[in-house]
């Protein structure tokens, strides 16, 4: 079983977090618990736990310190961070020293269940892919390895063009016996966004499982050599006398390698695959081909096999012959919000056209759009922060998609925003929505599902451009505000009513009543009934607020 630790300095939401998972449903060990980061420290280098879980702010060595000390001693360590601040920075740091999971007070068991979960079946997944690598690794051979590859990458590139040009010595080392040639390229789907979500030594510990599974399976039958090729991307280069064999040899492969991503995290994987030539020079035809096989996934979808045959090629010359870039710009200057959605779609509909090009066309528009966009900001007076807080950064992440029906969803979202803080801004309309919106808040907070999503669209804003402008013109974020909202209410409803907690509890939003109670402690000192014992010296105290 997995041990963990807990380290929370208050009592209260350590006793709650212990005796609301089903630890060994999970397959884990609660072996500790700890108070104060020294504390914690000391547990942990008794215990060696697999998974801790702590809150930020504890006395002596905070948390995230703690979880850097622990990571030099423990590197594999699974952590789990619960706080009760809502800071994109603690986030941050915490991303950084390769923390699993961030979860905001107060603890939902739920959500933790759900975590934990996944965090065991990850470990799993890697535990399992270890013991298999080590099983298979080889530690001779490097040499003549390194010497084919680097055969195959001069073919590949066009450095070299006849293999009956090599010294004897050097021609017995070209790896691929036979006269017919082909290439399959391996992509993991959503690369660049899983590098973001999972931080990068765990995303590349998951590259490495991969392109060792890629090699393992290509060296088991003959005919068949894996390259790496740079950003998750794979090559099999294979061969056989008869086109029949060689084309069962690549089949089987794209069969294995799928199968070997889905046991890798629930990963997905696509594959371009070229078409069979003759020699070692249709082994670069056949690369060339199967590139642009890979590059159409941009527009077929993830998770598939694209044959170079099956894609289309590009019409006229070029892919745009509908949509106008100045029309998208002018929408987003108008803050017409149909605009936007429109021309996005006629750009989706032309770029479907431009077949193999499609990334680099991707890229150009992209790049043009938002440079335009933040020119608008700019030239109105607007303070391009304040909606596209790292341009460089923004465009990568739109970019990070794989499809295009992504990549200009995400366009379209950020564009969405642009156009909502500059109708904002040009008529002060900003306070009316979020008077609007507390409103609406104040009148919906009962309905536990009330979500910031829904009160974003009752007032016709995108749910990241109202959450930015709410915390920021409130103090807190949305959820503190909603909670503090709901629980202000139960305390009236304590003191002046004679409903029965569980039914308060239901009536301001909390269909759990211990949940409520948990939370009402952290907000009021007290729990609910001991907050109606004592009615009489909250009423002498003026009804003052706790903090969330």
């Amino acid at each position: 079983m997995a041990r963990l630790v807990l380290v929370e300095d208050e009592q209260i939401i350590r006793a709650g977090i212990a005796t609301s998972v089903d630890w060994a449903g999970l397959g884990i060990d609660p072996v500790g618990e700890a108070e104060d980061g020294e504390q914690a420290l000391a547990l942990v280098e008794r215990i060696r736990p697999d998974i801790i879980i702590t809150d930020i702010r504890i006395p002596f060595i905070d948390g995230l310190e703690l979880i850097e000390r622990v990571k030099a001693r423990i590197s594999d360590v699974s952590v789990i961070i619960i706080s009760g601040y809502d800071d994109f920075r603690y986030a941050q740091r915490a991303l950084k020293l390769g923390v699993q999971d961030y979860i905001l007070k107060p603890v939902d068991p739920e959500e933790l269940t759900r975590v934990l979960r996944r965090i065991c079946a990850e470990r799993e997944r890697s535990k399992t892919a270890a013991r298999e690598l080590v099983a298979f690794r080889e530690t001779e051979g490097l040499s003549r390895r390194l010497i084919q590859e680097r055969l195959l990458r001069d073919i590949l590139d066009n450095r070299l063009t006849r293999v009956e040009g090599l010294a004897g010595a050097a021609r017995e080392m070209f790896p691929l016996p036979g006269r017919r040639f082909a290439v399959l390229i391996a992509q993991l789907d959503d690369h660049r966004l899983m590098v973001a979500g999972m931080g990068g030594r765990e995303s590349r510990e998951l590259e490495l499982a991969f392109a060792d599974f890629l090699r393992i399976a290509a060296e088991r039958e003959p005919g068949l050599f894996h390259l790496e090729d740079g950003d998750a991307n794979h090559l099999v280069c294979a061969s056989a006398e008869a086109d029949d064999v060689l084309r069962q040899k690549i089949d089987r492969s794209a069969a294995r390698i799928r199968q070997s991503a889905a046991r890798l995290s629930g990963v997905t994987v696509s594959i371009g695959i070229g078409g069979i030539h003759e020699g070692p020079e249709g082994l670069r035809l056949s690369f060339e081909e199967a590139t642009k096989a890979i590059a159409y996934t941009s527009i077929a979808g993830k998770d598939r096999v694209i044959a170079y045959e099956a894609v289309p090629q590009p019409g006229g010359t070029g892919p745009l012959s509908v949509f106008s870039e100045s029309e998208l710009i002018w929408a987003v200057k108008l803050s017409d919000e149909e605009g936007i959605r429109a021309n996005i779609e006629l750009l989706l509909r032309d770029l479907l056209r431009a077949g193999d090009r499609i990334v680099p066309y991707l890229q150009m528009y992209v790049s043009s759009i938002l440079t335009n966009c933040i020119g608008i900001i700019m030239e109105e007076g607007g303070s391009v922060e304040e909606v596209v807080l790292d341009p460089v950064a923004t465009w990568n992440g739109v970019l990070a998609h794989q499809t295009a029906a992504e990549v200009l969803n995400a366009l379209r979202e950020q564009l969405l925003a642009i156009a909502h803080y500059l109708e904002a801004d040009r008529t002060g309309s900003q306070h009316h929505a979020l008077e609007k919106a507390k409103k609406y808040i104040k009148r919906h907070y009962g309905r536990c599902e009330l979500s910031l999503e829904e009160v974003a669209r009752s007032v016709n804003l995108s749910a990241s451009y109202f959450s930015s402008i709410f915390s920021k013109n409130e103090g807190v974020s949305f959820i503190h505000y909603l909670s503090r909202i709901r629980l202000e209410r139960a305390k009236e409803m304590l003191l002046r009513t004679a409903y029965k907690t569980y039914e308060i509890a239901d009536m301001v939003g909390y269909p759990n009543p211990t949940y409520f109670s948990s939370l009402f402690k952290r907000y009021a000192g007290l729990r609910p009934t001991e907050y109606r014992k004592n009615a009489s010296a909250a009423r002498s105290a003026g009804g003052e607020h706790g903090s969330l």
